[in-house]
């Protein structure tokens, strides 16, 4: 019990800070609004899917029932080692299971860390605000509470619309325009920079530049890219696509004083810019199931729009600033890609 002395400050920060745990606490009632984001191999006990409602709906009944057996630990915690490590122990239990949850490949690993995990880190921090509140405001515990828990209420208004807005085509989208724009400019400029360039303007030399990177770069990507996205998942290798694309604009022009260097660079530009082909509708099927082909759709209106924007652009950026300004804007979409898909 604080001395009567003590500023209230400290109390009223006190029931804030017990307001943002539950604000985090509350955010499992925004299950009903992720369900239906949820891969098909996630929706079902068999790997191999299954018919009629999906099991995940139960992943809500699974975080409540690990809440439950959470609870009783909290006060036990609490009179060892005080509320704030309590807190600070469930939140840790909270953020390991939505992160391992974010790689798991079953219904029952998703389980597992996302509702058992969490569900238990819900439990144990759950009363603390209360505990500490109260001792701020011993006149005052109905209050306290009220307020404390308005958290946990308001919860699933914000994080819904933040979860909808990072699952969201939307996003999907400039995603695409910002990565695919490099690769598709270069697919259809590569030549005209080389002629520019006295070691490389040989029509024979760039035909046949083209014709390693359509079978090597672009053809063999496509494999590439799809097998890894189905073996370590669309985010990793899409962060690994747009990171390669990135380096190797911002050396393309250091690597047209050498022919070798040249082609090698060509082609894995046109070996990324197939992995954006291959990629978004998989991640799309995935994540949105027999909605795929429609959002997809929509997508595919990005690669249109980078097709039209990398000429516009490259000539506006050329005119102020040469090839080297307008592969370093190349390099800085792609990292902006990059940022947006560790997002995801």
């Amino acid at each position: 019990m604080p001395e009567p002395a003590a500023p209230l400050t400290k109390g009223y920060l006190a029931v804030l800070g017990g307001v943002m745990i539950h604000l985090v606490c509350g955010s499992l009632y925004c299950w009903g609004n992720l369900v239906t984001y949820m891969p098909a191999s996630l929706k079902y006990w068999s790997p191999e899917g299954g018919e009629g409602p999906s099991d995940a709906g139960l992943v809500l009944a699974f975080t409540l029932l690990s809440q439950m057996c959470g609870m009783p630990f909290g006060p036990l915690f609490e009179s060892l080692v005080g509320p704030r490590l309590t807190a600070l122990l469930g939140g840790a239990m909270m953020a390991s299971g939505l992160w391992l949850a974010s790689s798991a490949t079953t219904l029952t690993q998703f389980v597992l860390s996302y509702a058992v995990l969490f569900g238990l880190g819900i439990g144990l921090s759950y009363q603390m605000p209360f505990i500490t509140g109260g001792r701020w405001f011993p006149g005052k515990k109905g209050s306290v509470q009220g307020v404390v828990m308005t958290g946990l209420g308001s919860s699933a208004f914000f994080f819904n619309m933040l979860c909808t807005h990072l699952l969201n085509p939307q996003k999907l989208w400039l995603m695409i325009i910002m990565s695919a724009t490099s690769g598709i400019n270069i697919a259809s400029s590569y030549k005209t920079f080389a002629l520019k360039q006295p070691n490389l303007n040989s029509e024979a030399f760039l035909a046949l530049v083209g014709s390693i990177a359509a079978l090597g770069g672009n053809a063999a990507g496509r494999f590439f890219w799809g097998t890894m996205s189905d073996k370590f998942g669309f985010r990793r290798c899409f962060l690994t696509l747009t990171a390669l694309q990135a380096s190797t604009m911002l050396v393309y022009r250091k690597l047209a004083e050498r022919r070798l260097t040249f082609a090698l660079g060509t082609q894995v530009m046109l070996f990324c810019m197939s992995g954006n082909f291959v990629m978004f509708p998989a991640h799309c099927f995935r994540t949105f199931g027999a909605n795929g082909a429609a959002v997809y759709s929509f997508l595919f209106t990005a690669f249109g729009s980078a097709a039209l924007l990398g000429p516009v652009l490259t000539k506006a950026l050329l005119a102020k600033g040469g090839y080297a300004l307008a592969y370093n804007v190349f390099a800085a979409l792609s990292l902006l890609a990059l940022l947006l898909g560790s997002l995801v």
